[in-house]
């Protein structure tokens, strides 16, 4: 008779939460999520922006708009 071995790695699903900064609800609601996911430290909650802020734009990404910095997150 023949047998084989399986080796199956599971990972959790990672997820990312875009979160307007302003949105204290919203982060509280991604926070609370990620609690109760598995892996949920690893889930990152990236902030979304109309704007860069002043307090982001430092020489190496000062040429960039705040859609390609979220699509650096994402990406």
């Amino acid at each position: 008779m023949a047998y084989s071995t399986v080796r199956v790695i599971l990972r959790p699903i990672k997820l990312g939460f875009l979160v307007n900064p302003n949105d204290k609800q919203a982060l509280v609601n991604a926070i609370e999520i990620n609690s109760f996911l598995w892996g949920g430290i690893y889930n990152p909650i990236i902030p979304t922006f109309k704007r860069t802020s002043k307090r982001l734009e430092d020489e190496s990404i000062k040429h960039l708009t705040s859609k390609e910095i979220l699509e650096g997150y994402v990406g």
